[in-house]
């Protein structure tokens, strides 16, 4: 743990708060944009869903169309492939559509609380402590930017870092299935390495010690006793030689991947004997879910740039610590109504034509949002 102590005068909180405000009026920007971007996207990823209903073409796929080319193909069978995937570190060998190496390593992670409390005359001061502590983390965590770098270094790189094999020569019937295609479908097979493999004569293991442990594969010494360093590496696939269903594009003797008008690429291959329709479902939920995921962002956005932009008022507030609370607990509603409103006005908007009934709702939960923010009387007031 280390604890780190700063104090700021009147003048260094007011010359702060100016700085705060710039980047508080460039994230509020920004989340605009995205908001209006993501928004856009959304209509047109939906208006392509329901073409591609309407248009698709339901073909065997044991002949291949020329007169299709450049059109959205539904079809199910076989995919089969003669290449086996290898990954030459664990000595694994699949007859796969595609295999996933993913890796976690242990690391030291910074965590930081700060606690500031304000000083009459506007003064601050700031407490921040540091804690660490050790994880499991797919991705690397950069020690160079630790407050306290000194005995929690974190290796610059995996040992066995992820990786990705695609089959090259997958096909359904006539049809090639292109690589962009093939990395579009969910891996959901685990592979589990045989209980009492000798890990001894594996390639990777000339450099470290490695050893079966939880579905996978342990590189260090113990892994009850795990080190800073140490990796665990997992493999999935998805399977070759079965039944899928798919809606793609042919292009020239292959299917690649469907992108809606907004520039989503969809999943639309799954194993077995699925519907267009419930293939379509699944675009249309995948859209959204991204698309909710971009709104919560970019709400959180603006909500942070809106209580940067207002940091001046705060900062000379703050001379009576009080008031300066009172303000801040003003201008955090304030900002917080602002932000749904704003971002309610925008998905509106973008709604208005392609679901003329979400859009003007959504204009009107807007209006409702500005009313309860910034129409209220001041007491006493008539």
């Amino acid at each position: 743990m280390y604890v780190e102590r700063t104090r700021q005068s009147l003048g260094d909180n007011i010359a702060g708060s100016f700085f705060a405000a710039f980047f508080g009026f460039v994230f509020f920007v920004g989340a605009v944009y995205l908001e209006v971007w993501n928004e856009g996207r959304a209509v047109k990823d939906h208006q392509s869903l329901q073409a591609a209903a309407r248009d698709i073409i339901s073909v065997s796929p044991t002949a291949l169309n020329p007169a299709n080319e450049g059109k959205l193909l539904y079809m199910t069978g076989m995919v089969v492939t003669k290449q086996d995937l290898e990954d030459h570190d664990f000595d694994i060998k699949l007859r796969a559509l595609r295999m996933i190496r993913k890796s976690a390593m242990y690391q030291w992670t910074e965590d930081s609380n700060s606690d500031t409390e304000k000083k009459v005359g506007g003064g601050s001061e700031t407490v921040t402590t540091y804690t660490y502590s050790k994880q499991w983390d797919e991705d690397l965590i950069k020690s160079a930017s630790f407050k306290r770098r000194s005995g929690h270094e974190n290796p610059d790189s995996f040992k066995f870092p992820p990786h990705q094999y695609t089959a090259g020569d997958a096909t359904i019937g006539a049809y090639h299935l292109s690589a962009k295609l093939l990395e579009e479908v969910p891996s959901v097979t685990a592979y589990v390495p045989p209980r009492g493999q000798d890990t001894a004569n594996l390639p990777a293991s000339a450099f470290h010690k490695i050893r079966v442990c939880d579905n996978g594969f342990y590189i260090g010494d113990d892994p009850a006793l795990p080190v800073v360093g140490d990796e665990k590496v997992f493999f999935s696939y998805v399977p070759a030689n079965r039944q899928y269903s798919l809606i793609a594009v042919q292009s020239q003797g292959s299917l690649t991947p469907f992108k809606g008008g907004g520039g989503t690429t969809f999943d639309l291959m799954e194993e077995g004997l699925v519907s267009s329709d419930k293939l379509l479902q699944g675009a249309e939920s995948q859209s959204q879910v991204m698309t909710w995921a971009l709104r919560v962002l970019g709400i959180f956005i603006m909500f942070i740039g809106l209580l940067l932009m207002a940091a001046p008022l705060s900062a000379v507030l703050s001379i009576i610590p009080f008031v300066g609370d009172i303000a801040g607990l003003g201008v955090f509603f304030m900002a917080l109504g602002l932000s749904w409103s704003v971002s309610l006005i925008v998905v509106g908007f973008a709604w208005m034509l392609a679901r003329p009934l979400l859009g003007y709702s959504l204009l009107g939960a807007a209006v409702l949002f500005l009313l309860l923010t910034f129409g209220r009387r001041a007491p006493g007031r008539k």
